[in-house]
């Protein structure tokens, strides 16, 4: 009798003949399977992150960041030193096809964001005082200041990270106003439609024949034929038999009434 016992691959169950006649089993395993320890996910989670990171080609900036670790404290370089890491990051860059659905997804992540990201989201609405020429309050009959009510650009560390994926850059005008310009919504939509495959161009054609059988085709052609008033063949070529000697193509010509 052959079963599998965990990762162990084909293994024996025998009965010996001592005893109460009901006999001992005994598992004999007859090969194992290679045990690869970087297939474990690091204990630290944030040096998983990073690993994982590292693996789909990402800085070791990029990467720290994302798993919550600080650059600046040097951590870098001493994962990079860290030979468990270095194996746990060569072993995720070997599952290809993970790899490449991880970028995928984060890609189509990116893209979406861009294309439903409102730019109401990178501005607050504040109260602040007028001023005059000489940047001083302008004090109303009330003897108390002006004030008023603007729309006023966000500071980008008050942002969360994700919504500055989607600043393409910023610029000002010569009176210092800020002019924020985020990626195309157009280009984001076009990009996703090729991603889910919406961009395919059904072939053109005569949707009213394609539905048709061959025999209804033919009695179709063969009515409009006849109130035409004119004689329709179709010819039919048959191939070679298949034997030593090619026999002649026959062609057979068929009339519609």
């Amino acid at each position: 009798m052959v079963i599998a016992v965990d990762n162990l691959a084909s293994t024996e169950i025998t009965q010996s003949d001592q005893g109460d006649g009901l006999g001992a089993a005994a598992l004999v395993p007859t090969s194992l399977v290679v045990f690869d320890p970087a297939s474990i996910p690091l204990r630290r989670a944030k040096w998983e992150r990073y690993a994982r990171e590292r693996a789909l080609c990402n800085g070791r900036l990029q990467a720290a960041r994302t798993a919550g670790l600080d650059p600046r404290s040097g951590i870098c370089t001493r994962l990079e030193r860290n030979q468990t890491v270095l194996a746990r990051i060569a072993y995720l860059t070997r599952e290809a096809d993970e790899i490449l659905a991880e970028k995928r997804r984060r890609l189509e992540e990116r893209e979406w964001l861009i294309h439903d990201c409102s730019i109401e989201n990178f501005y607050e609405t504040v109260t602040e005082p007028i001023l005059d020429d000489d940047y001083q309050p302008v004090i109303g009959k009330d003897g108390q200041p002006k004030t008023r009510t603007v729309q006023r650009l966000k500071l980008f560390s008050e942002l969360p990270p994700e919504l500055l994926l989607v600043v393409e850059g910023l610029t000002f005008t010569e009176k210092g106003k800020p002019n924020l310009k985020l990626y195309s919504k157009q280009d984001a939509n076009r990009e996703l439609r090729k991603m889910l495959g919406l961009n395919v161009e059904k072939p053109a054609g005569n949707e009213e024949f394609d539905r048709l059988s061959d025999h209804d085709l033919l009695t179709e052609l063969a009515r409009q034929a006849a109130e035409l008033g004119i004689d329709v063949k179709i010819s039919f070529e048959k191939g070679p038999a298949p034997s030593d000697e090619p026999e002649r193509r026959r062609q057979t010509s068929s009339p519609l009434h």
